[in-house]
């Protein structure tokens, strides 16, 4: 009983497609925080100036 197509086994690490999906989840997490801190660092310095 040998069969030839064997299924991938998930211990041996994730696929490409997957780690690029964590790769890019990381990103755009890591770019919506630097537009909020960017944000509120340019709300608190207009506010600074106009008051």
């Amino acid at each position: 009983m040998v069969t030839t197509e064997k299924p991938p086994r998930s211990g041996d690490g994730a696929p490409w497609w997957r780690k690029l999906g964590w790769f890019v989840l990381l990103w755009v997490c890591g770019v919506l925080v630097t537009f909020a801190v960017a944000s509120v660092f340019k709300f608190l310095i207009l506010g600074a100036v106009t008051h």
